[in-house]
């Protein structure tokens, strides 16, 4: 006799919600590739954060999805008590995520690796504020 009545009424109580009331849902946007720029910066900081010395080999940046961001690379070098550290470093399309031992599903030991060229800040635009006048 419960099990009818208590149907009933989720049933009747489902009825009366409203669903008009929810806000319309946004489009799934893909995460974007991080720019070249954004990868630099966060490998020097992983580098710095793993205390490695160079030279310093990094894979190709590739999708993931697990970790502290969409995107991850391998890197490696060789750290200061001389042994060769590998690292998974994180990113999202905007910054730097954080950096980790490898495990087996990041898969770094079947990585091609290429040593590590940061790429050059571009040069903040020089104002051009004209001083004050010359008295004549």
């Amino acid at each position: 006799m419960r099990a009818p009545t208590l149907l009933l009424l989720c049933s009747a109580l489902a009825a009366c919600s409203d669903s008009e009331s929810l806000p319309p849902m946004d489009p799934y946007v893909p995460p974007s590739m991080p720019t070249a720029q954004i990868l630099s910066k966060g490998i020097t900081q992983a580098v710095t954060d793993a205390k490695l010395l160079s030279p310093i080999e990094i894979s190709d940046v590739r999708p993931t999805d697990h970790g502290p961001g969409p995107f991850m690379l391998c890197i490696r070098g060789v750290s200061k008590d001389f042994r060769t550290g590998t690292y998974v470093v994180f990113f999202d399309d905007k910054a730097y995520k954080g950096l980790r031992l490898p495990a087996i599903l990041e898969g770094c030991e079947k990585q091609n690796y290429h040593p590590f060229v940061p790429v050059a800040e571009p040069p903040k635009s020089v104002s051009t504020k004209p001083t004050a006048k010359a008295r004549t």
